[in-house]
């Protein structure tokens, strides 16, 4: 026999996955409960809402059953609304997956109080579809019966003002959620549609770049059609559309922000930057957050044209008006085409003071002591010196309601004997608002020294104008304060200790800037800590903020007496690579970089600090979407060890071990990223390789390089990912073992109770309903052709989703039924060899249990009779693997009773070894099985309106798995240890592994076609072997000896030729290889001679013998016994 050795309780990587799983599970939870931001408020309804449906086209009506059109109002608006009488502007709200048409209540109570409290000319018109809450992000084959629908409501609306007296509307202003943005942007798919009927389109978490998830190809589909769409007419059809995209931020776990973003869209931002919002909302609010939906109010009221009273044909302006409202706001509450005249004459007769020190703050409108009012405005004054010193100026305004208030001017006039401006350059539109949890604040930032050297200004003007409120600035003139942060490193992971910035600021500083050019990928996470040290008053306001130029992102904290938040450096865009030919310091302006607006009453204490809770919370977010495709991956590369197991010794490798051995990284990973840079241009953009341009072959590895862009991190990654899904697959395992085992008995129960309640009023009632359901069940568990069958037609009739489940149930059925009696020694067997307690040989899983006695039973025989039969053992194990039965079977009555009890543990080692592939092959079904769980979720949802599923991705892979399935492993054909041909299949497999890790990631919908693809493979490999078997049985011998001779470095070197020319006395002692085992009766001798008569079975290997002539001598008496084995 082979060698023994120990093996290690578990592997140094499966121990590393282990880890890989703990931190990824603190990670969701770390990311789920941590500590949010503060919420948005929530809108409400003055009056109560009404929503009033409108009739469509028959023809419409009759195409859309599912759907439906509704017109909102409220209050003493409703009558006219049912009358169906419409003035204003048209908005249609498009409800995104799973969305309510009821969402667009939020936005059109807001426009509609807007409208009355502003007295307005003209007002907006709300429209919104039902498109029956489908789940359009997780299944597109409903994405173009929404796109059609929404194009005929279009049309409909805006013949709802055919009879109207005042302007008719040329257009709809659209605006979606989710994934309804992407149908906004597909109704200009159709080439008949008109597009100038729609000139905005507001999207809010909306995935323009990429779906958030692939589980069918409609939705890629789709997405490709609608790209094309506007990359080949957005210059030109839809030259006049204004599209802006805003995303929720951080709390938005189901679009990230990197999918937002799109190069057609006019703006892209997210609620964290918008003025006046400064928060991150999720998914859902980001329809209801009371802060966004009235920047949104103020955008689609300020784009209405006052003279047409219809919305502006000016693209420019609308495009103006939008970035105005969502990006760049630092005046009023509406958008003026002059916010900021480009100069201002100043007012005669204002208090002119220029302060003495650098820093300092000077308050209006009150008196020194704070009683009495200014009765004049004020005119601060900062010279422009060239000195470093004097180098940046930083001017914090609070409660300061002018819009212009900074100028540049020469102070060439005399007046009260100093100098003053008459007249100065406004620059008032470098200002910004800040968030402030108490006071309205903005700021302004100016390098002194630019102006300075233009020779024309002398002094910065600062405007303080009366006011009823108390007004204040606070002034720091300043050299450039630029901290740098460590590198980026390993430390990262583990050291918390905070690295001290900076340990006091200067006194009365106002602004400091942090500098983060390093970060640059996902795991470049820390947190960015400002402490006071002291203060001069008790109430004090700080705000630090980081902002990631490339995605327009910003992130708040607030440094206040009540609460200290520290600032967490993260990106949820990584920094895209440049073109080489970019300057040098065009790329430094997208250096991430942190402002940090002090209060100059207090001093503060800057450091950055490790954040391990945030950095794997960042690896959760990153991470999950690939997870899956990954598990896929390794199951294939389990089943493939299994298979060279088999190839190797004839006995599959257990589960866990398969996955130690077979399932490791090292080779697939490296060659992933060696065709990630071969299929497409990888992380480069100047790279050009020569695959990417060979029709056909498509691009692959964004799942490889989704998360970094340096090509270390590019492997880095994926190998986390590897570990984490395998950690994940080891465990299932376990669970799938312990489901098994102990559910055996369970299921068959529920199952016969089930099939007893269904014959207990049938005709045959006078059969006991329980021995009755026994026989069904049996029955239907040994003739799987009459379970495909209604498999088949269920899926047809029905949704090809559900069969798939149900045909899983029986697959599982069919295991607990087949291992019931021998599951619970696999278990204990599996957890021995996991924890190091079972010697187990290196080419293969032998006896579990027993060996070493049966070894050592076997040793008492004698020195020449040992000899010999160790000589037999592997005579008769190449025997077996054929299924031969030898010439002579005939053992004597009077063998030695040991020899017995070694039958029950063959049989046991061969039912191991048959459940390791089993159990594999299942959990591949299950894998599966997940992507189809939208469509049955659609399909479920859509039933009152039809019983089957239109279209259906998952009928295609089910029906190619199913009949695979059902004609090898249902029926216990395969695998079979000497079939030929299993290197093909291992290398096929490792293929197919290799697709998945390159293209799952990004569309999960090609997972069901791949574990089709492996069961097509392996129904194929059974079905064209045994037609090869059948057409030419000696080609076979001749193919086994080849494969054995190749493999001999692989088994024991002592393996005999396989001649099958064993005497009787050598074949006393054998058992069947399949686990039927060889008796020492005669009848089992005539049985293993009856061969003579050459009966081909489907799925069955007839068994070679040698002597013809000795066969047909014991033919009469075994001709009932003639010996098949089946492929299993």
């Amino acid at each position: 026999m082979s060698s023994w050795a120990k093996m290690p309780s578990a592997s140094v990587f499966t121990l590393l996955s282990a880890a890989v799983v703990v931190a990824y599970a603190i990670g969701v939870h770390y990311l789920i409960y941590a500590p949010k931001e503060r919420s948005c408020s929530m809108t409400y309804m003055f009056e109560y809402p009404q929503f009033a449906k409108i009739a469509m086209l028959d023809h419409v009506a009759d195409n859309f059953k599912r759907y439906n059109l509704y017109a909102y109002s409220e209050g003493h608006h409703i009558d006219a609304m049912r009358k169906m009488k419409f003035s204003g502007v048209p908005v249609l709200f498009i409800p995104g997956s799973g969305g309510s048409y009821k969402q667009a209540r939020s936005l059109a109570s807001v426009c509609m109080r807007k409208a009355l409290n502003s007295r307005s000319p003209f007002h907006l018109d709300f429209f919104t579809v039902d498109l029956n809450e489908e789940y359009s992000a997780l299944y597109g084959g409903v994405l173009e019966a929404q796109t059609e629908f929404v194009r005929q409501s279009i049309y409909r609306i805006l013949d709802l003002y055919k009879n109207t007296k005042a302007s008719k509307p040329q257009s709809v202003v659209l605006v979606g959620h989710s994934m309804s943005g992407l149908i906004a942007k597909g109704i200009f798919n159709d080439p008949s549609f008109d597009p100038s009927l729609v000139q905005v389109i507001l999207t809010f978490a909306t995935p323009h770049n990429r779906p958030v998830i692939v589980f069918d190809e409609y939705t890629y589909q789709y997405y490709q059609a609608t790209s094309k769409t506007w990359v080949l007419d957005r210059g030109d059809r839809l030259a006049h559309v204004t599209l802006a995209s805003v995303g929720g931020g951080p709390m938005d776990y189901l679009v990230q922000t990197d999918s937002i973003s799109s190069w057609e869209t006019d703006l892209h931002t997210v609620t964290t930057t918008v003025p006046t919002v400064w928060r991150s909302v999720d998914h859902l609010a980001i329809l209801w957050c009371k802060e966004l939906v009235l920047v949104t109010a103020r955008a689609v009221f300020d784009m209405v044209d006052l003279e047409t009273k219809q919305i502006s044909s000016d693209q420019q302006l609308r495009r103006s008006i939008i970035q105005y409202h969502f990006l760049k706001r630092n005046g009023g509450k509406q958008y003026r085409k002059s916010i900021h005249h480009p100069y201002a004459t100043f007012l005669e007769g204002a208090e002119w003071i220029e302060p003495l020190p650098r820093q300092t703050s000077i308050s209006g409108n009150i008196d020194n002591n704070g009683n009495d009012r200014l009765a004049k405005p004020k005119h601060i004054m900062i010279r422009l010196v060239d000195h470093p010193h004097h180098a940046i100026l930083a001017v914090e305004a609070i409660n300061h309601q002018e819009s212009d208030w900074v100028f540049v001017c020469q102070a060439n006039v005399i007046e009260n004997n100093s100098r003053i401006c008459k007249n100065g350059e406004n620059l008032s539109n470098y200002s910004q608002f800040w968030p402030s949890l108490n006071h309205k604040r903005k700021r302004v930032v100016l390098d002194l020294l630019s102006y300075q050297q233009q020779n024309k200004y002398s002094h910065v003007i600062l405007r303080m104008p009366l006011n009823s409120e108390p007004v204040q600035f606070h002034i720091d003139v300043h050299a450039n304060r630029v901290l740098k942060p460590p590198a980026m490193g390993p430390w990262l992971l583990y050291d918390t200790r905070p690295v001290v910035l900076v340990e006091e600021t200067a006194p009365k500083a106002l602004r400091y800037i942090v500098d983060f050019a390093e970060v640059e990928s996902l795991w470049h996470v820390l947190n960015l800590v400002v402490k006071p040290v002291s203060c001069l008053k008790k109430e004090h306001h700080a705000v630090a903020m980081l902002l990631v130029p490339w995605s327009n992102e910003k992130s708040y904290s607030y440094i206040t007496e009540m609460r200290q938040d520290p600032l967490p450096v993260r990106l949820l865009h990584v920094k895209p690579r440049l073109p080489k030919n970019v300057p040098k310091s065009a790329e430094l302006k997208l250096a991430v970089v942190a402002e940090i607006a002090l209060d100059p009453s207090c001093t503060y204490k800057i450091s950055v600090e490790a954040a391990p809770g945030l950095l794997l919370s960042q690896f959760a977010r990153s991470l999950t979407p690939c997870i899956f495709p990954y598990m896929v991956a390794i199951l294939l590369l389990t089943l493939r060890e299994q298979l060279q197991s088999l190839r190797r010794t004839g006995h599959c490798s257990l589960f866990h071990l398969a996955m130690s051995r077979g399932a490791k990284p090292f080779y697939v990973l490296p060659l992933c990223k060696i065709l990630t840079r071969l299929l497409n241009h990888g992380d480069d953009p100047n790279a050009r390789f020569f695959l990417s341009n060979i029709p056909g072959v498509p691009e692959a590895g964004v799942g490889m390089n989704m998360m970094a862009r340096l090509p270390l991190e590019n492997l880095l990654y994926p190998f986390l990912m590897y570990m984490c899904a395998f950690g994940l697959v080891y465990v299932s395992g376990f669970v799938v073992m312990f489901f098994i085992v102990f559910n055996a008995k369970v299921v068959n129960g529920v199952a016969l109770s089930f099939i007893g309640r269904f014959f207990k009023r049938s005709i045959t009632a006078w059969i006991s309903p329980a021995n009755l359901s026994e026989y069904v069940m049996e029955f239907m568990i040994k003739a799987p052709p009459i379970v495909v069958a209604l498999l088949l037609i269920l899926g047809f009739k029905s949704c090809g989703a559900l069969a798939l489940i149900l045909g899983g149930v029986y697959f599982y059925a069919v295991l607990c039924n087949m291992y019931s009696d021998y599951m619970e020694a696999l278990l204990m067997y599996s957890m021995r060899v996991v924890t190091g307690k079972e010697k187990i040989s290196l080419e293969g899983i032998t006896n579990p249990s027993g060996s070493e006695d049966n070894q050592s039973k076997k040793s008492s025989k004698g020195g020449e009779e040992a000899k010999d039969q160790k000589k037999v053992e592997l005579k008769v194990e190449e025997k077996e693997a054929l299924a031969i039965p030898s010439k002579d079977d005939k053992v004597d009555s009077t063998k030695d009773t040991k020899d017995e009890e070694e039958e029950p543990k063959e049989e046991e080692r061969n039912s191991l070894s048959d459940i390791n592939v089993y159990m594999t092959v299942f959990m591949l079904y299950v894998a599966s099985i997940v992507p189809s769980i939208p469509s049955l979720l659609i399909w479920a949802h859509n039933y009152s309106y039809d019983p089957s599923l239109v279209p259906d991705p998952t009928f295609v892979p089910f029906v190619a798995i199913l009949m695979s399935v059902s004609s090898t492993f249902w029926i216990h054909a395969y695998p079979h240890p000497r079939l030929p041909f299993y290197r093909v299949v291992v290398d096929m497999l490792f293929v197919l592994a290799t697709f998945t890790l390159l293209y799952a990631p990004n569309r999960i919908s090609f997972v069901p076609y791949i574990i089709a693809g492996v069961m097509v493979l392996l129904a194929g490999h059974q079905w064209l072997t045994t037609l090869h078997l059948f057409l030419y049985p000696p080609i076979y011998n001749e193919l086994m000896d080849s494969e054995n001779e190749s493999d001999a470095d692989s088994i024991n070197d002592n393996r005999i030729d396989s001649s099958h020319s064993a005497t009787d006395d050598e074949v006393a002692d054998g058992d069947d290889e399949g686990g039927e085992s060889g008796s020492n009766s005669d009848e089992d001798a005539n049985d293993a001679d009856a061969d003579e008569r050459k009966i081909f079975s489907i799925g069955m290997i007839p068994q070679p013998h040698a002597d013809e002539a000795d066969d047909s001598s014991d033919a009469d008496d075994g001709e009932e016994g003639t010996n098949f084995r089946t492929l299993g």
